[in-house]
C-alpha cells in the first residue's frame, strides 16, 4: 500500500492511496506521479505514454514480478528503488521492461528515461530477458543457416526503439547482467 501524490498544474497536491497496480495505472495516465512511500506490487504496472513517475525520498517498490512495463513513448522513471519482494522466494522478472506495444507493431517506443533508480536483487538466474532493465524491441523471428535456432530480428519496415536514456542508476545483487 503506497501513497502517491500527483502534481497538478497549480502545484497543488492531492494524496491518492493506491492499493492495486491497476489503480496506479489509472492514476499514471492522468497525472505526473510522485511516489512518497514504500509499497508492494504483485502485478506488472503498464506505464502509459507521457507518464512521469518520480520518487520523493527514494521510496522502495517491492516486487515479485516485472515492476514496470514501458511500451509507449515519452516516459520517465526517476528517483526510487525497485527491490525483490520481501516475502517471495521466487525469482522476479525485470525491474523495467521496454518493448513494442505488441510483437507485430511497426511503431516502437522512444524518448524513455530511467534515472536515479536503485535495482536490488531483480531477475532470474539463467533466464534470458530478466535483467533489471530489459530492452527487447524485436518483432520477427528469422532462421539462421548455421543451426535450427531462430534469431530475433527487426523487420525492415519497422521502427527501432530509440532515445533510451539510462542515467545514474545503481544495480545491486543483479542475478543477470544489469541491462
Amino acid at each position: 500500500l503506497g501513497i502517491l501524490t500527483p502534481s497538478l498544474a497549480k502545484e497543488e497536491s492531492i494524496p491518492l492511496q493506491i492499493s492495486l497496480p491497476g489503480s496506479l495505472t489509472g492514476t499514471i495516465s492522468s497525472f505526473k506521479i510522485k511516489i512518497v512511500g514504500n509499497f508492494d506490487i504483485t502485478k506488472t504496472i503498464e506505464v502509459p505514454e507521457g507518464a512521469k513517475i518520480t520518487g520523493v525520498g527514494n521510496p522502495v517498490i517491492y516486487t515479485s514480478t516485472t515492476a514496470f512495463s514501458i511500451k509507449e513513448s515519452n516516459v520517465e522513471l526517476n528517483g526510487f528503488t525497485i527491490s525483490k519482494s520481501r516475502t517471495s522466494t521466487v525469482p522476479t522478472g525485470p525491474g523495467v521492461l521496454i518493448d513494442r506495444p505488441n510483437r507485430n507493431s511497426r511503431v516502437a517506443p522512444s524518448n524513455i528515461t530511467i534515472k536515479n533508480i536503485t535495482f536490488n536483487g531483480l531477475g532470474t538466474a539463467s533466464v534470458d530477458q530478466t535483467s533489471p532493465i530489459t530492452i527487447l524491441g524485436f518483432n520477427k523471428l528469422d532462421t539462421t543457416p548455421l543451426s535450427d535456432e531462430k534469431l530475433s530480428i527487426l523487420g525492415a519496415t519497422n521502427q527501432p526503439i530509440n532515445n533510451i536514456n539510462i542515467e545514474d542508476n545503481v544495480f545491486n545483487i543483479s542475478i543477470n547482467t544489469a541491462i
